[in-house]
């Protein structure tokens, strides 16, 4: 899959052997880290999506990558306020599938998912959103991404801070929920149900990672043990909404 809307390539590669020196001189100098947080809160201007930049970003994706297509060209990241010209973009889409430049279209959202972009392109458009156990879709949807780090790192902080929340957890799975390996375990097996969505991506430069993930889906947990989990981080959920 790609997506255009993200800006990203060759000056992002560029730039990034100098960002741990930046960093360091962002430590040391106090006024001036103050002016760029400002400048990083300052509001982003409303993008537009239409089918120009979808051609261009497409074709530049083939080139760089070297292939001949694209299993699903999304529209990444449209927020509030932008504009997402749909029917030329569908138009667009129609034709760069004839072509064999993509297999299939969508919309890929991780905020403000109040706004259904992906709605526009039912029901060929594929839907993707960042979702977790913790933060469930607002909506169904295809795909889900964003399923491991984000609920891992808070159950595993909370399980940390809560000696009791922890024994009450070890009692209820008949484990320690902080031993290596089980908590993105659990994680895992149980992210489709939780997130209300058809399917979950996740993809890691970690090895471990990869292979807990492996574990994950060729010997996932038995039914009563996710169920028990899953009732278990409804509860955190509902305690941190309070």
């Amino acid at each position: 899959a790609t997506k255009f809307g993200i800006d990203v390539g060759g000056v992002a590669r560029r730039i990034g052997r100098f960002q741990a020196p930046a960093r360091a001189v962002l430590r040391r100098a106090p006024a001036l880290r103050r002016a760029v947080k400002r400048r990083q809160a300052a509001p982003e201007a409303a993008r537009v999506y239409d089918a120009a930049g979808a051609a261009r970003s497409l074709d530049g994706s083939l080139a760089a990558l070297g292939v001949d297509y694209v299993d699903i060209l999304f529209v990444h990241g449209p927020r509030p306020g932008d504009t997402v010209a749909s029917g030329e973009l569908r138009q667009f889409f129609e034709s760069a599938r004839r072509q064999g430049k993509i297999r299939a279209w969508g919309v890929s959202q991780d905020e403000g998912l109040e706004v259904d972009f992906a709605g526009a392109f039912a029901p060929e458009g594929v839907s993707q959103v960042r979702a977790d156990l913790l933060n469930p879709a607002p909506r169904p949807a295809d795909l889900a991404f964003g399923v491991l780090q984000r609920p891992c790192a808070t159950l595993t902080a909370a399980l940390r801070a809560d000696a009791g929340l922890a024994d009450r957890w070890r009692e209820a799975l008949q484990s320690d929920p902080l031993a290596p390996g089980l908590l993105p375990r659990l994680i895992l097996s149980a992210s489709t149900a939780a997130t209300g969505c058809r399917a979950i991506l996740y993809s890691s430069t970690d090895p471990r990672r990869v292979a807990e993930a492996a574990a994950a889906v060729s010997a996932p947990p038995d039914p009563e043990t996710l169920a028990r989990f899953l009732a278990l981080a409804a509860e955190l959920r509902g305690g941190a909404a309070a």
